[in-house]
């Protein structure tokens, strides 16, 4: 673990000029995970077919790279601001830097107008996360669409966060990654 000055974090939005440094970064947060074509598909200018937005930053404390995180949506649930990419490097961690980032995104999906704040992740490889989110007053559900053939089912938890004070709408299995309208067109093949 590395201590570092109290120096306030910066958030770096990640494009052209900075991409690799990201990829760099997520490699070696999730090392079982290639997150580099996410990452060069928001840089490229290109929309997505199922991503309505997406930002990603690199996370810094003076000149150290922390972590990275990020926030999305799907066109298919416009109301629905997701966490992306969200980590803290190994010799960063026990810093507080993870409630910070998290902190970071959810104030800025709530001033992106969305009402509903969710990410996904696997209960059993990230316990940490997963207390990290239920203190921020998440709420997790199971993921267990076996229909949608873009995602692992498994030991998947979807946690959602109302971003309006009001009551949170369950995920209740919709499709994370594409929707029925993509299925039912041939855009995905079933």
């Amino acid at each position: 673990m590395v201590k570092l000055k109290d120096s306030p974090l910066e958030f770096v939005l990640v494009d052209k000029s900075n991409y690799r440094k990201m990829i760099e970064v997520q490699n070696e947060i999730f090392p079982l995970e290639n997150g580099q074509d996410d990452i060069k598909t928001c840089v490229s200018g290109r929309p997505h077919y199922y991503l309505g937005f997406v930002e990603y930053y690199l996370v810094k404390r003076g000149r150290n790279y922390v972590g990275i995180c990020g926030v999305y949506s799907y066109k298919d649930y416009p109301n629905d601001g997701w966490l992306g990419w969200f980590g803290v490097r190994q010799k960063y961690r026990k810093n507080g830097f993870g409630s910070k980032i998290l902190d970071y995104c959810i104030k800025k999906a709530r001033k992106m107008g969305y009402k509903t704040f969710r990410l996904y992740t696997d209960d059993v490889e990230n316990e940490n996360a997963v207390k990290l989110y239920t203190k921020f007053g998440m709420t997790g559900e199971k993921y267990t669409n076996k229909k949608d053939h873009h995602f692992e089912v498994g030991n998947t938890l979807v946690f959602s966060l109302s971003l309006t004070g009001g009551k949170v709408e369950p995920w209740n299995d919709r499709y994370i990654f594409l929707s029925e309208h993509d299925i039912s067109n041939g855009i995905i093949e079933k």
